[in-house]
């Protein structure tokens, strides 16, 4: 996204965002499963589309992780 939430300047964030941009580090997020905030991310701001069960299950397993 060009030019709007936390690419604006000053930057206009609040909630969440404003509390992933603002962590001084990154240990709390490493706790978080990734299919929670991925699922999330599918959730949010697509209120007229819904992605069919079977495409948000693929999308979500191409981010499992795998041993080498």
């Amino acid at each position: 996204m060009i030019g709007n939430g936390g690419t604006a300047y000053p930057r206009q964030v609040v909630g969440v965002w404003k509390h992933i941009i603002g962590a001084p580090d990154l240990e709390a997020f490493r706790a978080i499963d990734p299919w929670v905030t991925l699922s999330a991310s599918l959730d949010t701001g697509h209120e007229q589309y819904r992605l069919p069960a079977a495409v948000r299950e693929e999308y979500l397993q191409s981010y499992e992780q795998t041993s080498p």
